[in-house]
């Protein structure tokens, strides 16, 4: 009887475990892709980094090209951004000769280097101008940031 018992529990345990192999549900969230146009001033702007952070979860991001456009990807593999609301954040890149060194240690990005204003990065969180919703399927959301306000 207690053989018997025990090769039910081994069959019953491989059956569960083939049955949450590789046909399950993927941890992935939903996505939608994202892609638009970012502009300085109305003038189109290479290079510049381009992320969505979802209220939850992890950003996707993506860089601009020569005529200012950009696609966001969520992993190398998978392009777009998770389905909810979130903000945008701009900036750009800084030079590793100018950038972040050791010295700066703590004391953050330092704003003032980037030609893009704050309400556009280091406080696009609370800056409703850059709160968007991404849907499933395609989104265009285009943005023209303004130096002088």
């Amino acid at each position: 009887m207690q053989k018997l018992t025990l090769n039910f529990f081994a069959c019953l345990l491989t059956v569960a475990l083939v049955g949450c192999g590789g046909g399950g549900p993927s941890d992935t969230p939903d996505t939608g892709e994202v892609s638009g146009t970012i502009t300085i001033d109305g003038k189109p702007v290479a290079g510049l980094q381009v992320s969505f952070q979802p209220e939850s979860g992890r950003p996707s991001m993506g860089t601009t090209d020569e005529s200012g456009s950009y696609e966001l990807l969520y992993t190398t593999d998978l392009k777009g951004a998770k389905v909810g609301k979130g903000f945008f954040s701009i900036v750009t890149p800084q030079d590793d000769e100018e950038g972040y060194s050791e010295e700066d240690e703590g004391e953050g990005y330092a704003e003032s280097d980037d030609p893009i204003p704050a309400k556009y990065n280091a406080e696009a969180a609370t800056n409703s101008d850059m709160q968007f919703d991404v849907k499933a399927g395609s989104n265009t959301f285009d943005l023209d940031i303004k130096t002088a306000e």
